[in-house]
């Protein structure tokens, strides 16, 4: 049997396929998986996927096609240089199977179940279902598929492929972005900020955020407290104009996507994740880097890094009222805030 020496492999092209986080906002993640595939292949190519979030049914499908024609075009040009191809966390069944074809090997990372998305996303029943049957195709046509945890093997019913399965987390944490003085709570003792990191989407539970706030605002048992909101989603506008009705603007500053996320981080005595269903969200490890203590709900991967009371927080369900009580909790107990935050720090590094 031939094999390729690191030398010999470095002739050749790796492809990315990914998805755009949001609009124009790259997936981290699959940018962390071109710079590992960078020390083995000379070169490594990463094509997004625009987002469909805002346009209709048809449209999405034609902008789908369009990008699979595009990709296709793009390895037959380059069949005698592309080795490998990494499809991350998105259905690209042509382009697997053309890569197939000309002999390349095709990688699938999976971050979390397609079922919990399409639980959440709610498309029509016909979407939901060439889904399915897509996702199968292209995890039957794949070489290897790739988790960042064990436990979403059962979580995204990936059992029958047990075979080809591997364990590889793909996350990259620029720990020189994490100063020393992160892990040091007192940096923090100014004011109790709560942050949210993430999507504005319905998996991710941002539509409690609202009625979370206004629990722990009214409940006055936290002085100085404030709220710094990142990202964006279908859900951001609902979100700001449910703050402004209960008139809690003043408290909450919702910045959109952000180019420096650790800065943010490290002013925060929490981070908050009220996700219905999650992979290992790459926020965790970089709150945990920057000595952030995470309170989250126990979905997807979470429960592998967070674990309670010693490297973050788990909540018991993303009801805003608990949620809102256990925010009051911590922020009454800044020691154990404090062993948290060193726990995850070296967790991390």
């Amino acid at each position: 049997m031939k094999t390729e020496s690191l030398n010999e492999k470095r002739l050749f092209r790796a492809i990315v396929i990914a998805g755009l986080l949001y609009h124009n906002f790259p997936s981290k993640p699959a940018s962390d998986v071109a710079k590992i595939l960078s020390s083995f292949y000379r070169e490594v190519e990463i094509v997004f996927y625009p987002s469909f979030t805002f346009i209709s049914m048809a449209q999405a499908i034609w902008r789908w096609l369009s990008r699979e024609i595009s990709i296709i075009v793009k390895i037959l040009k380059n069949q005698k240089k592309i080795k490998l191809i990494v499809i991350h966390q998105m259905i690209a069944v042509c382009s697997c199977f053309v890569g197939k074809l000309i002999g390349a090997k095709v990688i699938v990372y999976v971050g979390g179940s397609i079922y919990d998305c399409l639980r959440q996303k709610r498309p029509a029943k016909v979407i939901a279902i060439a889904s399915v049957i897509l996702w199968n195709i292209q995890l039957k046509l794949a070489d290897k598929i790739l988790v960042p945890s064990g436990c979403l093997v059962n979580l995204s019913r990936l059992t029958v492929y047990k075979h080809k399965i591997r364990v590889a987390p793909t996350r990259i944490i620029k720990t020189q972005n994490f100063k020393e003085i992160n892990r040091d709570i007192e940096n923090r003792k100014s004011g109790n900020i709560i942050g949210y990191i993430g999507r504005f989407e319905s998996e991710k539970g941002v539509e409690f955020l609202p009625e979370i706030i206004n629990h722990t605002h009214k409940a006055k048992k936290v002085s100085n407290l404030e709220w710094i909101l990142i990202g964006d989603g279908t859900l951001r506008q609902r979100v700001e104009d449910d703050i402004k009705k209960l008139g809690l603007w003043k408290i909450v500053k919702v910045t959109g996507w952000v180019n420096n996320p650790e800065t943010y981080l490290t002013r925060m005595k929490l981070l908050l994740l009220p996700s219905k269903s999650e992979g290992l969200p790459n926020v965790v490890l970089e709150a945990m880097g920057c000595g952030t203590p995470v309170l989250a709900t126990p979905v997807g991967a979470i429960p592998d890094i967070v674990k309670d009371g010693e490297t973050g927080f788990l909540l018991k369900s993303n009801d805003p009222k608990h949620i809102a009580d256990r925010i009051i909790e911590l922020l009454n107990r800044p020691e154990l805030l404090e062993k948290v935050s060193i726990n995850a720090y070296n967790y991390v590094r």
